[in-house]
């Protein structure tokens, strides 16, 4: 058994022949067109990189050489913390471990004269 019969089929036929017949084919692209378009694509697109590329390299480049050649001529000097007035100060050696003299310094106790005893009677 047919869902359709004949004079349906016949009927669909004729609608069908006759939307054809209305408009005329589209022209199918050609493949050559497409693969030249395509080809264009691609080379503009690598160009594209390519410049990218040289461009990030070339500022780098330039970045480094600008960089290390300026490093020790334009130091500024550090800033000197101030110094603190808020507390005592403690003194670095408040008790010395060993006696001035021991050291090959002078002893703050000894007078002019036991220095130096020849200088001190050339004194007017």
């Amino acid at each position: 058994m047919n869902m359709v019969d004949e004079h349906d089929n016949g009927a669909l036929r004729a609608a069908f022949q006759a939307a054809l017949d209305a408009k005329p084919e589209p022209a199918l692209p050609s493949v050559a067109d497409a693969a030249v378009a395509g080809g264009r694509r691609i080379r503009r697109r690598r160009a594209a990189l390519v410049m990218a590329g040289a461009l990030t390299v070339s500022a780098c480049a330039l970045t480094a050489v600008v960089s290390l050649s300026g490093a020790g001529d334009k130091t500024a000097p550090m800033p000197v913390t101030p110094a603190d007035t808020t507390r005592p100060r403690a003194s670095a050696t408040p008790h010395p471990a060993a006696s001035a003299s021991a050291q090959g310094l002078p002893d703050p106790q000894r007078t002019a004269g036991s220095i130096a005893p020849d200088t001190a009677a050339h004194r007017p």
